[in-house]
């Protein structure tokens, strides 16, 4: 998920504040004021969410310190990685008990649980060196993530699971991806409009998907679109905030 700090400052801050124990709500706002465009993975259960976070921000060393003690539960490591030249640098790594985050340069931060391989992955970037491995995210995941500049997208590798939690009913319809994006509607600041893209594995499955989704989202079928026979589009509907955040932080 692709989360533009300008967009949503809230959503950050409650992501950020359920990724660490013990963190307060104002140092979580604090944090989330200074991220730009914040890139997201979860793995969603029952019971918790799980994140993996990579943003470009502007948090200064002393910003760093303040958050990250002992006190608030975190452990600080070092992680030695050699350069080109033979020489070595050191990155912090702090772990507490539900998440890890290290912040190699003022502009950059990541956070999850396997936030070293990320570590890694940003050295040989920064330092022109061959990366240790490929990324696995796929390139239409990427393609569709890095657009939409103004605008919250995600990409649901998981789109039963996803569709599950986003209507509340085990809708089975063989799909292959769900993706879309939201924006705030102009007329209300406290909701979003949100488009979908459904891609079925089968076609056989499509017109009563079209029909189960207008249930779902109380929606006319003006707003169903079906592009072809294994893709549908659902346009403008409208989800409030509050929902959201249960949806992508509880």
């Amino acid at each position: 998920m692709k989360l533009p700090s300008s967009v949503d400052q809230k959503l950050i801050s409650k992501i950020v504040q359920s990724s660490f124990d013990g963190i307060s709500e104002n140092d979580a706002m604090m944090v989330a004021g200074r991220l730009d465009t914040v890139y997201v993975g979860m793995n969603k259960t029952k019971k918790s969410t799980e994140y993996q976070i990579a943003t470009a921000c502007n948090i200064p060393k002393i910003a760093v310190n303040k958050i990250f003690t002992r006190k608030n539960g975190f452990q600080a490591d070092k992680l030695t990685l050699d350069l080109p030249s033979s020489k070595s640098v050191s990155y912090t790594v702090y772990s507490g008990s539900s998440i890890r985050a290290s912040f190699p340069s003022e502009q950059i931060a990541l956070l999850g649980r396997s936030v070293q391989d990320m570590v890694v992955t940003y050295h040989c970037i920064a330092n022109q060196m061959n990366a240790v491995q490929d990324s696995p995210l796929d390139y239409n995941v990427y393609e569709w993530l890095s657009s939409g500049e103004n605008e919250i997208r995600f990409f649901a590798t998981r789109p039963q699971s996803f569709l599950t939690i986003l209507t509340g009913a085990n809708l089975n319809f063989k799909l292959l991806f769900v993706r879309g994006s939201m924006v705030t509607d102009p007329k209300h600041d406290n909701q979003y409009l949100m488009n979908l893209e459904f891609e079925f594995k089968n076609p056989a499955f499509v017109s009563m998907a079209k029909s189960a989704i207008t249930l779902a989202f109380g929606l006319t079928d003006s707003s169903i679109v079906q592009e072809t026979p294994t893709n549908v589009k659902v346009n403008r509907i409208k989800i409030s905030k509050d929902q959201l955040y249960k949806l992508f932080v509880l």
